[in-house]
């Protein structure tokens, strides 16, 4: 697991995690997605924390928390099987330490956001602000005493280093590993620049996520922004610690973010601004709180609805987004015949099968990379997962299964090289359509039963 992950991009900490899980309560969907249904569970408690600690109302906390139970954003991370939930609470409880003056604790949560996602590094350097801030803004406090004036409680400068320094030692054997990845990379880096619409994107995904609403999409844009915007007027009315310090654990990751984008290369990830969730809902929260009480009622007949259908949407959405090769696993592992291999074009749905497929001792291969395929795996993780990459027409068949589903970053030589596959092999059936909606018009895909 650690060779595959130091040849891709990620830190391994959420995966150490899942392989614990796996290996303590067995290898099932239930107890794959169950560390990140426990972190999204945490951002509860832990926004509570933080809520009281910045002195938020109890009706600021309750609205924030009520998003926070419903957003499609939150649902969809706290089912998958993947880092951000993880990173997500650990962002929180960085943030709850900053504010209890925590240090030995923050120097784990450091330490944790740096081995969960690169950009727990864009998280940390928002709590080191945070931290350096609060400790400015703290009021001398003296009394007299033996010298005269004694201070009683002096800034944590030296805990506030110790703690940074400790997570980021912490974190130095896989820094070296971080350095070599951004060299080997950067060829195949499959993320494209930001523009002023993606930049704001995170404030509408953090209400609705990807939840194809269709023509409800504009009206969810307009809440969204509107509400940010909202938002942004109050703080300059009302100001105040809490709603300054939500704004700015909001805004300084995606900002920070931009800033290595100019400098360095695409970075900007709406998924990983996903630390920066919580403390918009309760900036939310708090902004809604200020308002009387006909008109908040009146806010919440504008939101809550358009919550609800966006979770309505949510469930049928997800069901086509991913996963949608598993129906034809089955229906191959029905015909397979002796002698046949399965043959995928690229690692998509090689990862589906290595689950879903009924028959695992049926050899299965995956196609040597495409030029253009960007994000494609290194042959560092091809190696460690034991993926068994050939051409198709060197192995022996007389009969192959050839998986095709594009991707956000597939190549067209992929789509290009099944057409010349099927002109080949003019002897081939259509078993299953994969064509993927929300692909638009990139390419539809199949599994082709196809006669040498």
């Amino acid at each position: 697991m650690l060779a595959a992950t130091a040849g891709d991009v990620h830190p391994p900490g959420y995966l150490a995690v899942a392989w614990a899980a796996v290996h303590l309560a067995g290898n099932s969907a239930l107890v794959a997605r169950l560390p990140s249904v426990l972190f999204s569970l945490a951002a509860f408690p832990l926004a509570l924390a933080i809520g009281r600690r910045l002195g938020l109302s109890p009706t600021a906390m309750l609205i924030g928390t009520a998003v926070l139970t419903v957003a499609p954003w939150q649902l969809y991370f706290a089912q998958e099987a993947r880092m951000y939930a993880m990173l997500q609470a650990a962002y929180l409880a960085g943030v709850w330490c900053v504010l209890a003056r925590r240090w030995g604790l923050l120097a784990l949560a450091v330490a944790v956001m740096l081995y969960t996602h690169n950009y727990g590094l864009l998280y940390a350097a928002t709590l080191g602000g945070l931290a350096l801030w609060r400790e400015l803004e703290r009021p001398e406090v003296w009394r007299v005493g033996p010298s005269l004036l004694e201070r009683v409680k002096p800034r944590a400068w030296g805990a506030i280093i110790a703690s940074f320094g400790g997570g980021g030692l912490l974190f130095a054997p896989w820094a070296v590993v971080v350095v070599r990845q951004m060299g080997e990379q950067k060829d195949a880096w499959w993320q494209q620049p930001s523009t002023v619409g993606s930049a704001i994107a995170p404030l509408y995904a953090f209400l609705f996520h990807d939840t194809g609403l269709g023509g409800l999409t504009a009206l969810g844009q307009v809440l969204a922004f509107g509400l940010a915007a909202f938002c942004l007027v109050r703080l300059a009315q009302r100001r105040g610690v809490a709603p300054v310090t939500l704004a700015y654990l909001t805004i300084l990751p995606a900002a920070l973010a931009l800033l290595a984008e100019a400098v360095y290369r695409p970075i900007y990830l709406t998924r990983a601004l996903i630390g920066a969730a919580v403390p918009f809902y309760l900036l939310c929260g708090w902004a809604l709180s200020t308002l009387s009480r006909p008109r908040r009622v009146w806010a919440g007949a504008v939101l809550a609805p358009m919550l609800a259908v966006a979770v309505a949407f949510y469930y049928p959405r997800e069901s086509v987004m991913k996963g949608f090769a598993w129906p034809a696993a089955g229906q191959v592992a029905a015909r397979f015949e002796p002698g046949d291999v399965i043959y995928h074009v690229n690692s998509g749905t090689l990862f589906q099968w290595h689950a879903d497929y009924p028959r695992q001792a049926d050899p299965q291969y995956m196609a040597p990379p495409f030029a253009g395929d960007l994000g494609a795996l290194t042959p560092q993780t091809v190696a460690a997962l034991g993926i068994e990459q050939a051409e198709l027409e060197a192995l022996s068949w007389q009969r192959a299964w050839v998986v095709w589903s594009a991707g956000p970053t597939a190549a067209r030589a992929q789509d290009d090289w099944i057409a010349a596959v099927l002109a080949r092999h003019p002897r081939h059936e259509l078993v299953s359509d994969l064509a993927v909606p929300w692909l638009g018009n990139l390419t539809a895909g199949g599994v082709w039963l196809v006669y040498r």
